[in-house]
């Protein structure tokens, strides 16, 4: 058996209640994090334009795949480096000239957009080797995610 007393006391609350109103207002959003995966292959094209005086060429990179997904349709790669591995012969890309030892160029960045506002961003790796039969260059690379501007949508992490 709980036994209550009541009896008529007469308090001060104000400090209480501005104590709870100082905790609530120092509250830190919290954003939800959701994971979408993100797997897609564009049809590219490169154009690369040699840096004088090295063994260096600036790359630019389009892209493009109707069935991307969420819509993200096209891709460009810009202020990419890119030189001949001696080793492999391939090419090696790279969004900061610093990795080949150059100093004062522009950080490289992806951009993956589509015909409406949502946008995603990172930085990318790549190699690439040369088709010389069919006049391409086929590679692959990695991109890492950045952050996504879906009109205010939660933070997206893709994989």
């Amino acid at each position: 058996m709980i036994k209550i007393n009541m009896r008529s006391h007469s308090i001060c609350l104000v400090p209480l209640v501005f104590c709870l109103l100082s905790v609530g207002a120092n509250t830190t959003k919290a954003n939800a994090q959701t994971i979408y995966p993100f797997d897609v292959v564009y049809d590219t094209e490169v154009t690369l334009t040699p840096i004088p005086s090295t063994d260096v060429s600036k790359a630019f990179v389009s892209g493009f795949n109707s069935d991307a997904p969420y819509g993200l349709s096209n891709f460009y790669s810009i202020n990419n480096y890119s030189r001949i591995d001696p080793n492999t012969g391939n090419l090696v890309f790279v969004q900061d000239a610093t990795k080949f030892g150059l100093q004062g160029l522009p950080i490289g960045r992806d951009e993956f957009f589509g015909s409406g506002d949502d946008k995603l961003f990172g930085r990318s790796s790549a190699t690439a080797a040369f088709d010389f039969i069919n006049r391409k260059l086929v590679g692959s690379g990695t991109i890492h995610y950045h952050w996504w501007c879906p009109n205010a949508a939660p933070k997206l992490t893709l994989l």
